[in-house]
């Protein structure tokens, strides 16, 4: 051997960096994803139902769906694979105070405003 190997005074070792595998992401990633195998498989199928799952309702929420139209048939004539949310922007009101009086909406609008002044 070419170098010298340094003798250290007990509790005079110096400092090293942990593990690469075991600090930041790839450290968290197999502390808790990976850790064992029942935690192996669990991360593994809950990826494959996320992969299986999320594109098509992205597709009915937001790709095929129709935002502009004056009626639900109209929303049927455009597309029959996405969500109407027309239905949503002319019945937002409906959707926000039910059957509420409409001279009297100004009640839980002041309501609301008090709850979220008494939260802060």
């Amino acid at each position: 051997m070419s170098e010298q190997v340094k003798d250290y005074v007990p509790g005079t070792h110096p400092d090293l960096p942990p593990p690469a595998l075991s600090v930041g992401v790839v450290g968290w990633l197999r502390a808790n994803l990976f850790s064992n195998w029942t935690n192996t498989l669990l991360t593994l199928l809950v990826a494959y139902g996320l992969v299986t799952f999320i594109p098509p309702i992205l597709d009915w929420l937001i790709f095929n769906a129709v935002v502009d139209a004056g009626s639900r048939t109209e929303c049927w004539a455009v597309s029959t694979e996405g969500a109407c949310w027309a239905i949503i922007k002319h019945r937002i009101l409906q959707f926000t105070f039910g059957f509420y009086p409409e001279e009297h909406r100004w009640r839980p609008v002041v309501a609301f405003g008090l709850l979220f002044i008494a939260l802060y």
